[in-house]
């Protein structure tokens, strides 16, 4: 893209189309940079031949992405499931999508949507309302989340079979509370 006065605003001589899945942020940027190596040589071959042809964005659709910051890894259990999984996905390695377990720091690094679960009505964002023996499903706004893999503070990075096995977590434990 050409350079302009407005922050990732200018035309662009080459872009590709990538469909994102459920692929996390670590992935993605890996399949993001063999692409962009790919178009970065087509692109200097046509530069080099003076065969440019750009292409102008619609303003409306320039977005700017600002600098993350710890609180933007912060778990919302209010939040839709779909939300939630996409902060896990989209802030590994940093800062990470995080919530609080008997006042400690919890990181969570994979999730997934739970489709078909009966949630009681009187349930609270947060709320463990199952413990399998390798996940632990929690309730969210409009849904549930199972937690796949997580880290307590000062722990290692381990499968939620682990961590139920060495922190005995149980029915009704609210996550976030601190």
């Amino acid at each position: 893209m050409k350079v302009t006065r407005k922050m990732d605003s200018g035309p662009v001589l080459m872009q590709e189309k990538v469909k994102i899945g459920d692929d996390d942020y670590v992935v993605l940027e890996d399949k993001l940079r063999k692409i962009g190596s790919c178009l970065l040589v087509k692109a200097l071959k046509q530069i080099e031949n003076n065969a440019c042809s750009f292409k102008e964005q619609v303003e409306k659709e320039v977005v700017f992405a600002p600098k993350l910051k710890k609180l933007d890894g912060y778990i919302d259990w209010s939040r839709t499931p779909q939300e939630i999984h996409n902060l896990v996905r989209g802030t590994i390695p940093w800062p990470g999508a995080h919530t609080y377990f008997k006042n400690k720091l919890l990181k969570i690094f994979k999730s997934k949507i739970i489709l078909k679960l009966d949630i009681p009505a009187n349930c609270s964002s947060g709320e463990v309302i199952e413990v399998s023996k390798d996940e632990i499903i929690v309730i969210c706004g409009k849904g549930a989340l199972a937690i796949d893999e997580l880290q307590l503070e000062g722990g290692r990075k381990m499968s939620a079979k682990d961590f139920i096995h060495g922190h005995k977590v149980q029915k009704g434990y609210i996550f976030g509370k601190k």
